[in-house]
């Protein structure tokens, strides 16, 4: 079973099952992972500060905030990892850097959802 990486831009961590209003999550990304690669994924993220999505494996979906003062540190850990990546998790940190991109440009932190 595979899995889908959600991205939105955000204020701050917020519980995205609520109803959205006014200055709510925005979703600026998403991309679904196969099972192949969700290990590949996490372990080379593990190296990152989205070590927080790796969890111990009994949680289904897991969420992570990044604010939009570390956004700039950690778009440079992705590239630096996707230098040595292969070609499907090139697309992974793709998706990645392309939310973060959006995030900035809101002036908005990062939440990232893996369900």
């Amino acid at each position: 079973m595979g899995a889908i990486v959600e991205f939105y831009s955000s204020q701050r961590r917020e519980d995205i099952a609520k109803s959205f209003g006014r200055g709510s999550p925005t979703l600026v990304g998403s991309i679904s992972i196969n099972s192949h690669m969700i290990e590949a994924m996490l372990a080379a993220l593990s190296g990152t500060d989205l070590k927080g999505l790796v969890g111990d494996g009994s949680d289904a979906a897991r969420s992570l905030f990044v604010p939009l003062s570390d956004l700039t540190k950690l778009k440079a850990q992705i590239a630096a990892l996707s230098q040595h990546a292969d070609e499907l998790l090139c697309e992974i940190f793709e998706a990645i850097e392309d939310a973060i991109d959006e995030a900035v440009w809101a002036k908005r932190g990062l939440l990232i959802v893996l369900n």
